[in-house]
């Protein structure tokens, strides 16, 4: 059994696609400023069961990788990763502990 269907859909600009999980429930995701944990308010666009589509993370934004379990607003974090940590690219996190 086969479907022929006709999809609608529009390109949207200045989006990109992340992990579902680091998108909160108010629309906020961890940002790192300066090796502490600050949160931006983004603006889903698409959900799917694994990914989220947002616009509204400025260029250059550094981002989680994954979610940090146990993260907070204000948490020192020690960027882990090379010169690709901007919001082109995911970058992984490491808690410092204090």
């Amino acid at each position: 059994m086969y479907l022929k269907a006709d999809i609608e859909a529009k390109k949207v600009g200045n989006a990109m696609a992340l992990d579902r999980s680091l998108v909160n429930d108010s629309d906020e995701m961890f940002v790192v400023k300066d090796t502490i944990l600050s949160t931006i308010k983004v603006q889903p666009i698409y959900f799917s069961d694994k990914q989220v589509v947002v616009k509204g993370v400025p260029d250059g934004e550094v981002i989680l990788a994954k979610q940090i379990s146990g993260a907070y607003k204000g948490m020192l974090v020690k960027v882990v990763g090379d010169s690709l940590s901007k919001s082109e690219s995911n970058t992984s996190l490491e808690a410092v502990n204090q």
